[in-house]
């Protein structure tokens, strides 16, 4: 009888430490497991609340360092396309007026419109290329010569306004990027 009331009672203190002891894991567990559902669901600011438990802690901050790296480039793409929709807007439509200009009034020669229109794809493949460069983590941004980018405007614009009869000057002697 006594070795049935050590026994019975040993057993009700093994379920009672492995129930404190589940308790004790499940609760972290959850918390991960609710950081990560948010996670899936976009929320990159959600982390994890440390546990006191090394291995959980140590999933927890792993958790927490994913969720930011996620959400960073997250946002650098959106950045990016935001960015990119912004600088690809005005080529297009210089392209698309250069086009229907011909398609109104043809010229006997389309060399100049084709060459105007390969110039502009020309522009916006760079375009392309810098804004993709810019959006990598580890590109260092290039410094942007304003005389160049100046001098390139005045040379694509200066064809059309000497056709209206106007002259286009630019000074690009400041060597500011």
């Amino acid at each position: 009888l006594r070795l049935a009331a050590v026994a019975s009672g040993v057993v009700l203190a093994a379920s009672s430490a492995a129930w404190f002891l589940a308790r004790r894991l499940i609760g972290p567990l959850v918390g991960l497991r609710t950081m990560a559902t948010r996670l899936g669901g976009g929320d990159f600011t959600a982390t994890a609340a440390r546990s006191d438990l090394p291995e959980i802690d140590e999933v927890a901050v792993a958790l927490n360092a994913s969720g930011a790296r996620i959400g960073a480039m997250v946002e650098r793409e959106r950045r990016l396309t935001a960015d990119t929709s912004h600088q690809l807007r005005t080529p297009l439509a210089g392209l698309r007026l250069a086009l229907e200009g011909e398609l109104a009034a043809p010229r006997v020669d389309p060399t100049t419109v084709l060459e105007e229109a390969l110039g502009a794809v020309h522009r916006m493949e760079a375009t392309v290329l810098a804004l993709t460069d810019l959006a990598r983590e580890d590109s260092p941004a290039a410094a942007l010569s304003l005389d160049d980018v100046a001098l390139g405007a005045a040379d694509r614009w200066r064809p059309l306004l000497a056709a209206a009869g106007r002259a286009l000057e630019v000074d690009a002697r400041s060597g500011a990027t």
